[in-house]
């Protein structure tokens, strides 16, 4: 088992989005996602008591049960009124236990400063898990699948002791008021972030259609315990100034 816990992450701002067109981003999300690995292939609404949830919860994801469910996770005012500008949100789990468990998490058409939208996705630690999604190509899909069905700003693979280790870089790094993205082993940017003309060759640029580009930091699995593989990101995180290449 990994002593590490890996997740894929993407992000964006305030966009009000209709609820039909909310349903079919997560509706075709979750179509996908289960044909990169068989740990993703079914989704259970999150509960404390996860046997219940597993129990209770399984669904069939259609359309209209996807709607349902965004409607039911709307925040509502006092007297009962759906409140659109704080947008939609799912908590699901994988239903499996233990190691190979996977949690996903969906904030979507939030319209409020300081609200983040979301889809993140936390990688399981079995080895057996591991072994299969901690490749880059396998990672590449993923982060394509989300790239496409949600249009984020920006998004990246890490790890837990990777954002602890390198929080103190990063905030001396980005000395200022702007927001900018994480890097990580991989890292997303929309088109409205204007790259380097070049990239040291050891990056791998990949575009996803004509919404955004994914940098590969390294082309084997990540792991902080080797000081290569984190000045990698660190050096990456250098060249894109990312402070200096946001669009308004």
């Amino acid at each position: 088992m990994t002593n590490d816990q890996f997740r894929i992450g993407f992000y964006w701002g305030q966009r009000q989005e209709t609820l039909t067109k909310c349903t079919d981003r997560v509706s075709n999300f979750l179509a996908s996602i289960g044909r990169i690995d068989k740990l993703f292939e079914t989704w259970h609404l999150r509960r404390h008591d996860r046997s219940k949830s597993r129990v209770r919860h399984s669904l069939q994801w259609t359309q209209q049960r996807v709607e349902a469910l965004l409607v039911e996770s709307a925040v509502k005012s006092d007297l009962g009124e759906v409140m659109p500008r704080a947008g939609y949100s799912l908590f699901l789990w994988n239903g499996y236990d233990a190691h190979f468990s996977a949690n996903l998490e969906i904030r979507i058409a939030a319209d409020v400063k300081n609200l983040k939208n979301v889809c993140l996705l936390s990688i399981p630690v079995a080895p057996e898990a591991t072994d299969r999604l901690l490749r880059v190509p396998v990672l590449l899909q993923a982060c394509k699948l989300i790239a496409k069905c949600f249009e984020p700003d920006h998004g990246l693979v890490t790890s837990e002791k990777f954002e602890y280790l390198v929080h103190d870089f990063a905030s001396e790094h980005y000395k200022s008021n702007i927001e900018v993205p994480d890097v990580g082993w991989i890292t997303y940017l929309c088109k409205r972030y204007k790259l380097p003309a070049r990239l040291p060759k050891k990056f791998r640029v990949t575009p996803v259609d004509s919404l955004g580009t994914l940098i590969t930091a390294l082309d084997h699995r990540f792991s902080v315990d080797k000081s290569g593989h984190v000045e990698a990101v660190k050096e990456l995180t250098s060249l894109l100034d990312l402070k200096c290449i946001v669009e308004a």
